[in-house]
C-alpha cells in the first residue's frame, strides 16, 4: 500500500504516516508486491474492510494529535499517541 501511495518518502516520517492513514484507508485492494497472491484484500468481508477503514481513520486522527503535541513540546503525549498507533515496540518516553 505504501509503495502505491508514495513514490518517495520525505524526511518527515511523522507527517508521511499521517498522510498514509488519511489517503490509504480506502485503498485496500492492492496487488501482492511479491506477485503471488493478486489482490491482497479480495477475501476481506465488508465488515473487515469497514473495521480497517475505521482503524485508519482513528490512526490518522491520533497521528495529527501526536504531531501537534510534539510541536507544542509535549513529547510524552506525542509518544503515547504513536505507541497507540504502532504498538508496544514503538520507543517509550524517557
Amino acid at each position: 500500500m505504501i509503495a502505491n501511495t508514495f513514490s518517495a518518502m520525505g524526511s518527515d516520517y511523522r507527517d508521511d504516516a499521517a498522510k498514509f492513514f488519511d489517503w490509504d484507508a480506502g485503498r485496500l485492494h492492492v496487488n501482492d508486491p511479491a506477485g503471488y497472491g493478486g489482490d491482497l484484500a479480495i477475501k476481506l468481508t465488508f465488515n473487515q474492510q469497514r473495521a480497517i477503514f475505521q482503524s485508519f481513520h482513528a490512526s490518522k486522527e491520533r497521528a495529527e494529535r501526536a504531531i501537534a503535541a510534539e510541536r507544542s513540546g509535549n513529547h510524552a503525549e506525542s509518544i503515547r499517541l504513536w505507541k497507540i498507533i504502532f504498538g508496544d515496540e514503538f520507543s517509550s518516553y524517557g
